[in-house]
């Protein structure tokens, strides 16, 4: 789009006050672009309307009103006026998933740029889409394409849907569209505290995920059981540390593809690492099989799998990496289901295990009379109940559960307990696998003894 700006400034150049050109479209005859030099007085507002016809795969046919009000300068001076539509555009500019083209490519631009006041605005008008006439719940839209951000962007736009045509006004010059949002978003004041949360919890899960992985290394806790914990809690520090980035990357395409990369690899090892903490639960508690050492299998499968899915992944739609602000997956095409596909499955089998681990726990801590003790051994079956689904469900990712309910108006609350819940994982990791956690205690004590013992050594 700037390119064609620029050249068509170039053309501008050769114009004398009052000269005007026009591009036409070959195959229709239809003016599409006009450039046009006009002689402007200091300070006194000036008004331009252009119409185009628009005869493109997009609208077939439409009049396109575009017209600028009350614009003013400071100098009198000569100004060039570039105008008109850019059709053959709209595949470029249709990267969204939640906001469809619904018209042809708007552009207006002047040179040298005018005072924008109050009582100055851009305005265009074009008819209503027919997707928009069969499906009245979807919401029309006034945007300009985003330059720095390579996104559509309403602000400064005013939409004004009128009888017989949609009105737009800005306050503005740019490349504008009307634009049909398919997906009804939720209002931006919940999306804005939910990053305020997201971002804050992330930051001290973080912190809390580093924290207990020096715990683990300075006290020397190197059981097969914390081997896998600190792979977990790796997959866990580094997938938050890409979810932050890809907040921040959105504007640099190449990096943002990278980050959507790093992200995805991250995530899955997470919860491959997530499946092998329910599966070495599976051989401790309730498998009788051997229970020797299975620390290779472990690995292979915690990191191979990522490898796999992402590899293959990048393989046949390595283009859908970094497509939107958020540098993750595109949701085009089903893409999403490389993420959601295995994490639907792990989660599954994680719900099964913790279960069955639960159920042994909560037998064994009645020693099978939970019914004939009366309420005393219920009410201990219960407590043990609630701390080993507490204990369980951070290592296992069962939280995410929560993100199978649709976020709506209604389920807004849901959609914060799920944002806590699973951006604060580092948090619960910590509390329940390093602070209350009995063998790091015990280790604890063994170095305070043991420290106290070489410190009466030394004072002999």
């Amino acid at each position: 789009m700037q390119l064609l700006d620029n050249y068509f400034l170039r053309v501008g150049e050769s114009l004398t006050a009052g000269e005007k050109f026009n591009f036409a479209d070959q195959q229709t005859g239809d003016v599409t672009i006009t450039v046009a030099a006009e002689q402007v007085r200091a300070h006194t507002p000036t008004n331009y309307q252009f119409t185009f016809n628009s005869n493109s795969s997009l609208r077939q046919t439409d009049n396109i009103s575009i017209s600028l009000s009350n614009i003013t300068f400071h100098s009198d001076r000569t100004i060039k006026i570039i105008a008109g539509v850019y059709w053959f555009l709209k595949d470029a500019a249709n990267n969204s998933d939640t906001l469809t083209l619904s018209s042809d490519i708007i552009s207006c631009k002047i040179e040298p740029y005018p005072v924008f006041k109050k009582d100055a605005f851009f305005q265009y008008r074009v008819s209503y889409p027919i997707e928009f006439e069969k499906m009245p719940e979807k919401k029309l839209l006034c945007m300009f394409w985003d330059l720095q951000l390579r996104r559509w962007n309403d602000s400064g736009c005013y939409t004004n849907l009128a009888i017989q045509d949609v009105v737009c006004k800005c306050n503005h010059l740019t490349h504008f569209a009307l634009i049909l949002q398919t997906q009804i978003l939720i209002n931006t004041t919940f999306l804005d505290s939910i990053n305020i949360i997201t971002y804050s919890c992330l930051g001290i899960s973080i912190t809390c995920i580093i924290f207990t992985l020096l715990v683990y290394t300075v006290f020397k806790i190197n059981s097969e059981r914390f081997i896998i914990h600190k792979n977990l809690l790796i997959a866990l520090m580094f997938s938050q540390i890409c979810i932050i980035a890809g907040s921040q990357a959105g504007s640099f395409a190449a990096i943002c593809k990278i980050i959507a990369i790093l992200s995805h690899f991250f995530c899955i090892a997470s919860f491959s690492w997530m499946l092998v903490e329910a599966a070495h639960l599976y051989f401790l508690i309730i498998s009788v099989f051997s229970h020797r050492n299975k620390l290779i299998l472990y690995f292979l499968f915690g990191w191979g799998i990522p490898i796999i899915i992402v590899g293959v992944t990048l393989i046949i739609q390595h283009n859908n990496y970094g497509q939107d602000q958020i540098c993750w997956l595109s949701t085009k095409q089903g893409f999403t289901w490389a993420f959601i596909g295995p994490v639907l499955a792990i989660i599954s089998i994680n719900f099964v295990v913790m279960i069955a681990v639960v159920k042994i726990a909560v037998s064994s801590s009645t020693k099978n009379n939970f019914i004939n003790k009366g309420f005393k051994s219920k009410l201990r079956g219960i407590k043990t109940m609630i701390k080993a689904t507490s204990i369980l469900c951070p290592i296992l990712g069962l939280t995410w559960l929560i993100g199978l309910i649709p976020v709506t108006e209604q389920t807004i609350t849901v959609a914060y307990v799920f944002v806590v819940l699973n951006s604060t994982q580092g948090i619960s990791i910590f509390i329940f696998h390093c602070l209350y956690n009995g063998e790091v205690r015990q280790q604890y004590k063994r170095l305070i003894q043991l420290r106290i013992l070489c410190s009466s050594h030394v004072h002999k």
